[in-house]
């Protein structure tokens, strides 16, 4: 008697811990596409090409930009192109794109225009810190690798961001929220972005760099965004990346 009741206890435990197992998995998978908010000490990993693997993010305001920083933190072993961040609307689905064009050379598009930068291959390997800044008035922008400016560039015409429209790490997007190509997909690791409503200095970006976690995004926050997951794209803790 007491060994059927042993029997019927274990196989009933079993049970139980097999349908704990499933119910955690099938609720990770729902998941997948929820609303999260922060990213502390974490990372994102683009592990494979697709045209799906893509992160939304909600900036705190309105993009409605005159003049902006926008940092940071990437990890790639492909010399090949890939946007890291995207911003279209409606009238524009390269209002904003941060792209590694190829080993040598990283591009900023803003309100459509393309400005290309070169950079040394040996800058773009492991982690690299990257901040564009642009200047309104002076119709300028400049590109920082890991904390060292580039030459300043001319923007023409140098219009305002305009808002309404939506944030993409990992894609470029042919039109809000989508159009993407798996050509141009990012595969490796985004972490620290952060984009500010106004230009920092040098001196901040080179502490930024240095990883100073005093300064933090006013548009996009890193530790607060709110953000989807879309695709096979994982959010795991990250390495040392200075």
């Amino acid at each position: 008697m007491c060994q059927c009741l042993r029997r019927l206890c274990s196989s009933t435990t079993m049970k139980s811990l097999l349908l704990i197992v499933a119910s955690c998995l099938l609720s990770g998978l729902a998941s997948a596409d929820e609303d999260r908010q922060g990213l502390i000490g974490e990372s994102l990993i683009f592990s494979t090409p697709s045209d799906t693997n893509h992160v939304l993010l909600t900036p705190s305001r309105d993009m409605d930009l005159k003049n902006f920083t926008l940092c940071l933190r990437v990890n790639t072993e492909s010399p090949r192109q890939h946007v890291l961040f995207s911003y279209a609307t409606q009238s524009s689905p390269s209002e904003l794109l941060l792209k590694r064009e190829d080993e040598t050379t990283v591009s900023l598009t803003v309100s459509g225009v393309k400005i290309p930068f070169l950079v040394r291959s040996s800058q773009l390997s492991s982690w690299v810190h990257v901040c564009a800044r642009r200047d309104m008035m002076a119709k300028q922008v400049i590109l920082h690798i890991n904390g060292r400016p580039s030459v300043r560039k001319a923007l023409e015409p140098s219009n305002p961001i305009k808002p309404g429209g939506k944030v993409v790490l990992g894609q470029e997007q042919g039109r809000v929220g989508g159009g993407f190509q798996q050509e141009k997909c990012l595969v490796g690791e985004i972490a620290d972005v952060h984009l500010w409503d106004h230009i920092l200095t040098t001196s901040t970006i080179r502490a930024i760099s240095m990883g100073d976690p005093i300064y933090r995004g006013n548009v996009i926050d890193w530790l607060t965004v709110k953000h989807t997951i879309k695709g096979q794209v994982k959010s795991l803790r990250t390495t040392s990346v200075n």
